[in-house]
């Protein structure tokens, strides 16, 4: 079994390999750690499109500190593709015990969605709970 799962994780990478081979170019990607800025594929003054962006909010610790979270903000930038500009928006917690973090919500991009961006807002006081606020932006048809 073990010989099969590899050949097929082979030939899919092949597929999707010569898949984006041919299709859109991704664009550079740009990181940084901010409690406010906006992943965007597009520079404010000109806009024009310049690139991928990755946001990152800093990690909250929870009242008991036990707990941990941050979210990710990606706007991912494409030249030749129907959609220039696609945003992603994660979520990761880790919890006592555990050495990485985890993703515990994603929202990918969608057919009908212009823009996804992803927040904490605070821990609950007994550390059960994590507040976070989704914005999902309407594509105008």
């Amino acid at each position: 079994m073990g010989c099969v799962t590899r050949l097929l994780l082979f030939a899919f990478v092949l597929v999707c390999y010569e898949a984006n081979a041919q299709g859109p170019k991704r664009l550079p990607e740009h990181v940084i750690v901010s409690e406010t800025a906006t992943a965007d594929c597009y520079d404010k003054a000109s806009n024009k499109l310049v690139g991928s962006m990755l946001v990152r909010r800093p990690v909250i610790l929870s009242p008991d500190g036990k707990y941990q979270a941050y979210a990710e903000n990606e706007a991912v930038a494409y030249r030749g593709a129907g959609a220039e500009c696609v945003n992603t928006a994660r979520l990761f917690v880790k919890g006592p015990g555990e050495k990485e973090f985890r993703l515990a919500y994603l929202q990918e991009p969608s057919l009908y969605t212009l823009f996804n961006e992803i927040n904490i807002v605070d821990w609950s006081p007994d550390s059960r709970y994590l507040l976070a606020e989704l914005t999902l932006r309407d594509r105008i048809f």
